[in-house]
C-alpha cells in the first residue's frame, strides 16, 4: 500500500469521523440552536472538502483540471465559519443580507479565479503566466490566506474577550466558555507554524509547498478539536445571552465624581458581612441589586468604580476571607480544603484556586503554611 494510499484511506476515516460528529451534534436540543446549527455546517464542509481532495483527482472530473485544487478553498472558509459559530455561541448575532455573504468573497475568488488560473496552466491548456508567477501567485494565496484567517481569528477572540467580561459583570460563577482557550491557543499557533513554514520555503532556492499542505490538514484537527470539545463540553451551547456593550469614552463619569462614598462602602460590607449572599454559588448581580435595593446598572457601576473590581472578583473577595474564617475555627480544622471552598461559596476547585491566589497572591497552601493567618483585604 503506498503513501497515497495511506494517506487517502486517513482522510476517508476523518470525513466519516467529521460526519459522526456533525450528526451527534444535530441530535442534541441545546438552548442555542443557532451555534449548533453553525459548527454542524462547518462539519459538513470540512467533510465534504475531505472527500473531495481524495476522489477528484482520480475521478471522471479529471477532464476539469480546476477542480483538482477546489478543496483548497477550506483556507478561506475556516476563518469566517468559526467565527460566525463563536458569535452565534455568545448570542452575538450574525449580519444580514449582504454584510454576511461579503465575508465569503474572498472564497469565491479563489475557487472561480484563482483556482482555475492555477489549475490551467498546469494542464498546459493556457499559457500566459511563466512558472515564476505561478509560483508567486502561489505565495500571494498564501499571505492572503494567512491575513484572512488571523482578522477572523482576532475577532472572535475580541468577542471571546467581551462576552467573559461582561459575564463576570453580572455573574459571579466560573466562567465555562474559558475550555475554548485551548482551540484559540492551538488556532494561533497553527497560524504562526504556517507563517513560519512560508516565510522558509520564500527564502530557499527552492520552493515547497510542505507548510501549505500541513496547515491544511492543522485546519482540518482545528475543527475536529473544537467540535470535540463542545461534545464534550455541552454546556457551552447553554451560555446565557448577555447584553455586550462597549463603553463611550465621551459618556464616562469620572471617577472621582461618580465613586460612592467611604461611608456607602462601608454599610455595603457590613450588608454582605452580615447576610453573606456571596454564599449561594450562583449568585447574579441582579440578585444582589435586588436585595440593595438598586438598579442593576447602578450597583454594577459601583462596584467598578467605588472597589476597582468587576462583580465576580468583588463576590470571590467575601468568598475567599469566609473559606479563611471557616478554615482557622476548630471546627473545620479536620474538613478538607475543596469541602470547604464549596461551603464558602465557590462552585469549583478550578475557580477556588485561581480566586484565592487572585486575592492573597499565594496558593492555599502556601497561605497556611507560611503560618499567616490574617485575613486578606477585604472589599471596604
Amino acid at each position: 500500500m503506498s503513501t497515497t494510499d495511506w494517506l487517502n484511506a486517513f482522510l476517508l476515516l476523518g470525513a466519516v469521523q467529521g460526519g459522526f460528529m456533525a450528526l451527534l451534534l444535530w441530535r442534541k436540543k441545546p438552548s442555542n440552536e443557532a451555534a449548533v446549527q453553525h459548527l454542524v455546517y462547518l462539519l459538513v464542509l470540512v467533510t465534504v472538502i475531505l472527500i473531495g481532495r481524495v476522489t477528484l483527482p482520480y475521478s471522471s472530473l479529471r477532464d476539469y483540471p480546476s477542480l483538482r485544487l477546489l478543496p483548497d478553498v477550506i483556507l478561506f472558509l475556516t476563518g469566517p465559519a468559526v467565527f460566525f459559530f463563536i458569535r452565534t455561541l455568545l448570542h452575538r448575532g450574525l449580519p444580514s443580507g449582504r454584510r454576511y455573504w461579503r465575508h465569503f468573497i474572498p472564497a469565491f475568488i479563489h475557487v472561480f479565479i484563482i483556482n482555475t488560473i492555477v489549475a490551467l496552466h498546469a494542464e498546459g491548456l493556457v499559457d500566459f503566466l511563466t512558472r515564476r508567477q505561478i509560483i508567486v501567485l502561489f505565495y500571494f494565496v498564501e499571505v492572503a490566506a494567512m491575513f484572512h484567517l488571523l482578522a477572523y481569528l482576532i475577532g472572535s477572540v475580541r468577542f471571546f474577550r467581551t462576552y467573559r467580561r461582561e459575564f463576570y459583570e453580572k455573574y459571579a460563577a466560573e466562567f465555562i466558555g474559558e475550555a475554548l482557550l485551548p482551540h484559540c491557543i492551538a488556532s494561533f499557533v497553527i497560524l504562526g507554524l504556517w507563517i513560519g513554514g512560508a516565510f522558509y520555503g520564500l527564502v530557499t532556492s527552492q520552493p515547497s509547498y510542505i507548510s501549505y499542505v500541513l496547515v491544511w490538514f492543522a485546519l482540518v484537527f482545528s475543527v475536529y478539536f473544537l467540535a470535540f470539545r463542545i461534545l464534550l463540553s455541552t454546556e457551552l451551547l447553554d451560555l446565557p445571552p448577555l447584553l455586550i456593550t462597549s463603553p463611550s469614552p465621551s459618556l464616562a463619569v469620572p471617577p472621582e465624581t461618580s465613586a460612592p462614598p467611604s461611608q456607602e462602602l462601608d454599610e455595603r460590607d457590613q450588608y454582605m458581612l452580615k447576610h453573606k449572599p456571596f454564599l449561594h454559588p450562583e449568585i447574579k448581580i441582579g440578585d444582589l441589586a435586588s436585595q440593595l435595593d438598586l438598579p442593576r446598572s447602578e450597583l454594577s457601576r459601583r462596584i467598578n468604580q467605588g472597589y476597582q473590581k468587576n462583580f465576580f472578583d468583588f463576590i470571590n473577595t467575601y468568598r475567599v476571607r469566609e473559606f479563611i474564617q471557616l478554615r482557622q475555627q476548630p471546627d473545620y480544622a479536620q474538613r478538607n480544603t475543596l469541602e470547604l471552598a464549596f461551603q464558602a461559596g465557590f462552585n469549583s476547585k478550578s475557580a477556588f484556586n485561581r480566586a484565592f491566589r487572585k486575592v492573597t497572591g499565594q496558593s492555599p497552601r502556601n497561605y497556611f503554611k507560611n503560618g499567616d493567618h490574617s485575613l486578606p483585604p477585604g472589599n471596604a
